[in-house]
């Protein structure tokens, strides 16, 4: 089948215009290409932290030994503060994820940050931490559910 000249004409000038939206600037401007896919809506979001979090299953582990430990007074005011340092911890992360968007995360931020002579350093000592981090938080739930 062919194609009439308009068909052509339109494809033509389809390929030749490209759209950049500010946050592909930005990233054109790191040295990156959009490539990650975006089109993640409100409950997806959610359901993967959620996920990756794991609260359920990690407050059922350990509230067996902080009862033990500590007693609920301890575990109260645990949670609270805990809590407070954890919602300061996140709110730091969007300021920089902000500053940085980019899929790289905590590594990658490590090394935006750090001087350039220990840039490299800083990101592999964040993403061997980040990678210990999630090998410790499987084994301690495979540990409780054992």
């Amino acid at each position: 089948m062919s194609k009439s000249k308009e068909e052509i004409e339109v494809e033509e000038s389809n390929e030749a215009t490209t759209y950049m939206d500010e946050d592909d600037r930005l990233l054109a401007k790191m040295g990156y290409k959009q490539e990650l896919y975006r089109g993640f809506n409100a409950f997806m979001s959610f359901s993967f932290c959620f996920t990756a979090v794991a609260v359920i299953s990690g407050c059922s582990i350990l509230f067996p030994y902080g009862l033990m430990t500590g007693g609920p007074v301890v575990m109260i005011w645990g949670w609270i503060i805990g809590s407070i340092f954890s919602i300061i911890v996140g709110l730091s992360m969007a300021e920089i994820c902000s500053s940085y968007p980019s899929a790289g995360s905590v590594y990658h931020w490590a090394g935006m940050l750090a001087p350039p002579k220990w840039a490299p350093f800083a990101s592999y000592i964040c993403g061997w931490f980040n990678f210990l981090g999630n090998a410790a938080s499987d084994a301690s739930f495979a540990f409780g559910f054992a």
